[in-house]
């Protein structure tokens, strides 16, 4: 039995699981462990934010051996930005500094370093579409139904707060949350080097 819930900030380990998720399909959907001498860095930058900046758009999937996904959205994608450009980035900097030694860290490392150190812009391909969402299950939970139950969680706090859309990015070597997104509405917006800018109206 699958049950759906609202993130708890009073609950350390809802954080927690996040980060661990996070980290277990950040690779395509797989785990990127061995890609990430720091952990906690990819849940620093795609994970943290949106339950500290925004709590009431983020849930948590939950079975019997415990969280086993989330879903984690940004009501206006521009606010969200200009808040983690003044308040989240600065801290994770001082966190991860700019290697001296860029050759040691893996392509993943590198590629989140710069990401990390570059102020977040708003992307005038999403402009007609300003919510945007994170999602991520692991593999006993995925194809059962709850990516879609998660989804719908969510779209319906961003509708209730009046949001008119929503956007993601997908890598396109991710087929399979490609074609997961496409039969719940989603369309391609824009498609870049190595990613798919997707968009559904709410």
């Amino acid at each position: 039995m699958f049950k759906i819930r609202l993130y708890d900030p009073q609950q350390p380990s809802d954080l927690a699981n996040m980060y661990r998720i996070c980290l277990l399909t950040a690779d395509n959907g797989g785990d990127a462990s061995h890609l990430y001498s720091h952990p906690e860095m990819i849940g620093d930058f795609f994970a943290a934010p949106y339950c500290e900046l925004e709590p009431t758009l983020a849930f948590v999937l939950e079975d019997s051996q415990g969280v086993c996904g989330y879903i984690i959205g940004a009501l206006d994608t521009a606010t969200f930005n200009q808040t983690m450009n003044k308040t989240w980035l600065p801290k994770i900097r001082k966190k991860y500094p700019v290697s001296t030694t860029p050759e040691t860290l893996s392509s993943s490392e590198q590629w989140l370093s710069n990401l990390i150190h570059t102020d977040l812009e708003l992307d005038e391909d999403v402009a007609d579409y300003p919510s945007h969402l994170h999602i991520d299950l692991l593999p006993r939970a995925q194809k059962q139904g709850q990516g879609k139950a998660l989804m719908l969680a969510l779209w319906q706090a961003l509708k209730k707060a009046g949001s008119p859309a929503v956007h993601l990015g997908v890598s396109r070597q991710n087929t399979n949350a490609v074609g997961f997104y496409k039969t719940i509405g989603f369309k391609t917006i824009q498609t870049y080097d190595t990613v798919f800018m997707m968009g559904k109206k709410l």
